[in-house]
């Protein structure tokens, strides 16, 4: 009897044990799944190329609603075209230890582009190797990145182009001086007195390129005036005359009346000749 009782006793442990065991594991278990979707960050697992595994966080990267969607889709086919022969390449060289994240490119399941960042290792699942990959959608800060470099870029050449029109507009304050005082030493009536006119007037023009340089290269403010628009047209229509030949007509409307606005002279004469360049000869 007492043999008896210690068997069905040791029965009752064995049971017991197994039963904690099951529990403690279906509990990891638990956390486990439970940690994989509270991450923001895409993680799925595939095996032989195809996706066994994958958070909610996956879905909706790639463009899904339900996690399910991805299961059984080729890995290959998330990636894009020119990036699968790296990705390929990157998944046979890691191994047991996370790589270092790379960048490429996905497809999401409307066509649309993204850029990620991933992080590769080898993993077990049922009894065979696998791969498990956490991806972060890092476009945005990617295109904030080049729109950084573009705006140094752009800074860059205003300096260059600010540094530019100072040295060349004190090149043309001595050239506007000496063409002055020889008008001046000039008698009326001779020739040069006209060629003399004529490099001061393209040294005026030459002076306002210079101080739209230095708007452009923010070395210079905008100097807003009262000016009357029509005179403005038609001293800007005299301009373009004079550079663009008798072979193309320039034909310039005007308002009625006398209108009076406040702007910068030298960035409406800026807007009228792309005006025109854009309209063929119409402003």
């Amino acid at each position: 009897m007492m043999l008896q009782a210690i068997k069905a006793l040791s029965g009752t442990s064995t049971v017991s044990l197994r039963q904690h065991r099951e529990e403690a594991f279906q509990e990891s278990e638990d956390r486990h799944r439970l940690l994989l979707e509270m991450l923001p960050d895409a993680v799925y697992v595939h095996a032989d190329s195809k996706i066994v595994e994958a958070n909610q966080s996956a879905a909706k990267l790639f463009g899904y609603s339900a996690k399910a969607e991805l299961l059984g889709k080729n890995v290959l086919d998330l990636v894009h075209e020119e990036d699968q022969e790296a990705f390929t390449n990157r998944g046979q060289d890691v191994g047991d230890e996370p790589a270092l994240p790379v960048e490429s490119r996905i497809v999401r399941s409307d066509g649309e582009i993204r850029t990620v960042e991933s992080i590769v290792a080898l993993t077990r699942r049922q009894g065979r190797q696998a791969t498990i990959v956490v991806q972060r959608d890092v476009t945005e800060g990617r295109h904030l990145q080049d729109q950084l470099v573009q705006s140094q870029k752009m800074e860059a050449v205003g300096l260059l182009a600010g540094g530019i029109a100072h040295d060349f507009n004190n090149l043309l304050t001595a050239i506007g001086g000496h063409a002055a005082m020889s008008e001046r030493a000039t008698p009326d009536g001779h020739p040069a007195k006209v060629h003399l006119e004529e490099v001061r007037e393209a040294v005026a023009r030459a002076a306002s390129l210079t101080a739209q340089l230095l708007t452009f290269a923010r070395r210079d403010i905008s100097r807003p005036s009262a000016v009357n628009i029509n005179e403005l047209i038609q001293d800007t229509g005299v301009l373009l005359r004079r550079l663009i030949g008798e072979d193309i007509e320039l034909v310039t409307q005007r308002s009625s009346g006398s209108p009076v606005v406040s702007v910068d002279t030298q960035q409406i004469e800026q807007v009228l000749v792309c005006r025109w360049s854009a309209k063929m000869g119409r402003i």
